[in-house]
């Protein structure tokens, strides 16, 4: 049916319960955003080697680990989690070849963006930064959420009351109520590989560049209300 009709039948059905003072029922959306400041950083390490005894490269990718997993204990705002560690074979064209590869991964999560950019910078020597990302913290969205309800509760009342009036209803009756959250994050930032060097003695590390930019904490509510006459 085409749209035009279909508007035309919700009007007619709509003035014939008015018409015998039924309740309406009826949907509608309601969205409220607000963008926020990004609050925590993560960083995404890892080591890889490759070679011909599988034993000895999965020793020194854990070496380089271990390493790297203590000196980060020395930041107690700084969370850590040991991502995938494996040992694989090597494939070439005629299948398996007498080459292994060992890989192993570490992220690093923190607010104290300072803190986080500098000791990513410093395990440089035994790992590579694959990954840089910035996000708004649990802790902040739960606090925002707060706000975002609150918006979200007056444009309701807003939109419900002026679909009443314009209709002629006296009032209006809350049915159901769903909620969806959709959040639009700064793009990832990724560095490229390298292969970890020594500094020389005495240079001071690069901290990463903070650009945490901002994401944008989006509440949509599906409402359904009844009409009255």
């Amino acid at each position: 049916m085409p749209r035009y009709f279909r508007y035309l039948l919700c009007l007619s059905m709509l003035w014939l319960s008015l018409a015998h003072g039924a309740e309406v029922l009826t949907q509608f959306d309601t969205d409220a955003s607000i963008e926020v400041d990004n609050n925590e950083m993560l960083v995404i390490l890892s080591v890889s080697k490759d070679g011909s005894n599988a034993t000895q490269i999965s020793q020194e990718v854990l070496s380089k680990l271990t390493s790297a997993v203590e000196r980060s204990k020395k930041h107690a705002d700084i969370e850590r989690k040991i991502g995938q560690i494996s040992t694989t074979p090597a494939w070439g064209p005629n299948g398996k070849t007498k080459q292994w590869s060992a890989q192993a991964e570490l992220q690093l999560v923190s607010t104290n963006l300072n803190a986080l950019s500098r000791l990513a910078s410093e395990l440089t020597d035994v790992l590579q930064i694959n990954q840089v990302s910035y996000r708004v913290s649990a802790s902040k969205v739960a606090l925002t959420e707060k706000k975002l309800l609150s918006d979200l509760a007056a444009n309701f009342q807003r939109k419900a009351h002026d679909l009443t009036d314009a209709f002629g209803f006296s009032r209006h009756e809350i049915k159901s109520l769903n909620f969806s959250q959709q959040n639009q994050n700064m793009p990832v930032m990724r560095m490229a590989m390298a292969t970890p060097r020594a500094m020389a003695d005495g240079a001071v590390p690069v901290a990463i560049p903070q650009e945490s930019g901002k994401t944008t904490l989006s509440l949509r509510m599906s409402a359904q209300i009844g009409l009255w006459p």
